[in-house]
């Protein structure tokens, strides 16, 4: 049995069921191998989920690094860009994570706080980047900045959310780009300016 098959399954029962709703009887079940075999590959089911968040990013890595390395690319284009991703991403989660709105529940939305402060930490590493090609130094201290703003890219995604219809982006997406370039401007820029 390969990581490749658990992870196929799983993403199967994340995408009908959600995250929160499958166990990890379920996915051996479907990948058709004992429970103890999933734990052989993987500690917990939260391993199985970060293995598939990680693949997604690296596939958005392999995809945009071109374009994030091009100068002629103005920086707000490429912070517009690198925070639709984001929010693309977050969708996804929230998708594999819950599925359906009936499916959340307070405390859950504090354990995938707890669980992405990881992937908060890599955008922000990676928003770092992106300025730092673009000729600003950054710094240690500048890491702070760039924190704040994805924290505030997702409290946004996640007042949206909850505030709206649980399958609406379209609206999302059409006032990002302004929102994102006077946040970045004030929350990150300033300091580097």
């Amino acid at each position: 049995m390969s990581r490749e098959d658990i992870k196929s399954a799983a993403l199967k029962l994340f995408k009908r069921y959600s995250y929160v709703k499958t166990t990890v009887a379920d996915i051996a079940s479907v990948a058709g191998i004992g429970k103890g075999s999933v734990y052989l590959v993987y500690k917990t089911k939260d391993d199985i989920l970060f293995s598939l968040i990680d693949d997604s990013i690296q596939e958005i890595k392999v995809q945009y690094a071109p374009w994030f390395s091009d100068e002629s690319i103005s920086l707000d284009s490429k912070v517009v860009t690198f925070s639709r991703i984001i929010i693309e991403q977050l969708f996804k989660i929230r998708d594999l994570m819950f599925g359906s709105f009936e499916n959340v529940e307070g405390r859950e939305i504090q354990d995938v706080y707890n669980k992405f402060q990881n992937y908060i930490d890599l955008a922000s590493e990676y928003l770092l980047k992106i300025i730092a090609d673009h000729g600003l130094t950054t710094t240690k201290d500048k890491r702070t900045n760039a924190n704040e703003y994805i924290l505030t890219l997702l409290g946004r995604f996640i007042i949206y959310i909850l505030g709206h219809d649980w399958n609406s982006r379209q609206d999302f997406y059409q006032f990002l780009p302004a929102w994102v370039t006077s946040t970045f401007h004030s929350l990150v820029l300033e300091d580097f300016e």
